[in-house]
């Protein structure tokens, strides 16, 4: 088409030039071009970045038309164009957009009514030199993954920019399907063209929010209410500290009407946790954190985090307690992009890890029995699954 681009090595920034020469039988022509180091086409790190470039659909200043929109593969394509085509940089700010979607059978929807900004956390703080994720927010619901999914204004673009097979995470989301976890996050694979630009194969998901198609939940009254929570890393939002291991807690849901008296229920009912986790009688079923905790949902959760050498898996970890249930339910899995050996740390060999020491620490579950005879009762359902 006459277009090129390159793949620039992260640590040596040598450069892969693909061109449009060809040889004598018709095959593509890919040639180096190295920096003053001597040329040197083997690097100790063999890391590289995609450096964009243009697609074949015409100025990334023109008005988009039926007549330009084409797969580029067996993917859908989706063609993003914001108002005035300025960068999307920001996760605060929303810039207004429009979205042309071809899907498998090459028909184009229009989207016109929507907003989109930058999302996530390690991924969105190298995106802007790599490969950005996004979140889409429709002025109003859409089922972005058919009729079998939510029909919701919140839409994620997954970047899966730290995994060279871009499927962890959807592959997680089947597995967790397996088990039994009451809600999976959808995954489709798109590509996606930012203001005239190719910037990728991005996965399209569900936006993690307490709702009908996604983690339904009852609504309740007063501090009787359902809490969608995380364990979040970051702490970059409402959260609360809990006592015994400072670990930080966000809470999603109630969100824009939170009270201080429900934010006071999530951290009191948080230390009683831990402080049941920790104690002397954490085995008791009624003292202990059995009282407290859903063990099917734990142990399906656990056993997936498990299995997978996710390092994430306390670090952000997605639960919930359901108004007028004195319990907490673990779920939905989230944030799989580096596990299963695709991030090195030394925690992580697939053989031999235990995610539980991350966070809340060793939560003495190694300890328990009956703990460990309903994980190994899943991982049997993984055997029988294939």
């Amino acid at each position: 088409s006459g277009s090129y681009g390159n793949l620039i090595n992260v640590a040596t920034q040598h450069t892969l030039n693909v061109n449009d020469g060809k040889d004598a039988d018709g095959t593509k022509l890919i040639s180096w071009k190295s920096e003053p180091d001597g040329g040197n086409k083997t690097s100790k790190n063999r890391q590289w970045m995609i450096e964009p470039v243009e697609d074949n659909i015409g100025d990334v200043d023109d008005t988009p038309t039926d007549s330009v929109m084409a797969r580029l593969s067996d993917c859908p394509h989706i063609y993003i164009y914001t108002q005035n085509r300025v960068a999307i940089t920001s996760k605060k700010a929303w810039s207004a957009a429009e979205i042309y979607y071809v899907d498998e059978q090459d028909n184009i929807v229009h989207y016109e009514d929507l907003d989109i900004r930058a999302r996530g956390n390690s991924t969105y703080s190298s995106g802007s030199a790599y490969k950005m994720p996004y979140r889409i927010r429709f002025g109003e619901p859409v089922q972005f993954l058919g009729p079998d999914r939510a029909n919701a204004r919140n839409w994620t673009l997954m970047a899966n920019a730290y995994e060279k097979t871009l499927m962890r995470n959807a592959l997680t989301s089947e597995l967790s399907d397996i088990v039994g976890l009451p809600f999976a996050p959808g995954a489709k694979f798109v590509d996606v063209s930012m203001n005239g630009v190719y910037v990728g194969t991005y996965q399209i998901s569900d936006h993690m929010e307490a709702m009908d198609g996604r983690v339904e939940l009852p609504q309740g009254q007063g501090d009787d209410v359902s809490y969608f929570l995380e364990c979040d890393g970051y702490a970059d939002h409402v959260v609360v500290k809990t006592a015994v291991k400072g670990v930080s807690v966000r809470i999603h849901s109630p969100k824009d009407n939170l009270t201080t008296s429900q934010k006071n229920f999530v951290k009191s009912f948080m230390d009683d946790f831990e402080n049941r986790l920790f104690g002397a009688q954490f085995k008791d079923p009624k003292r202990g954190y059995r009282a407290v905790v859903d063990s099917i949902t734990l142990a399906d959760w656990y056993i997936l985090d498990e299995v997978s050498a996710n390092v994430d898996g306390f670090w952000s970890q997605y639960f919930y307690k359901k108004a007028g249930d004195p319990k907490l339910y673990f779920g939905p899995v989230w944030d799989f992009d580096i596990s299963s050996g695709a991030f090195r740390t030394g925690f992580d060999d697939i053989g031999n890890v235990f995610i539980f020491r991350f966070r809340f620490g060793k939560m003495h579950m190694e300890r328990c029995s009956r703990f460990f005879r309903l994980m190994r009762n899943v991982f049997h359902i993984f055997l029988g699954a294939g």
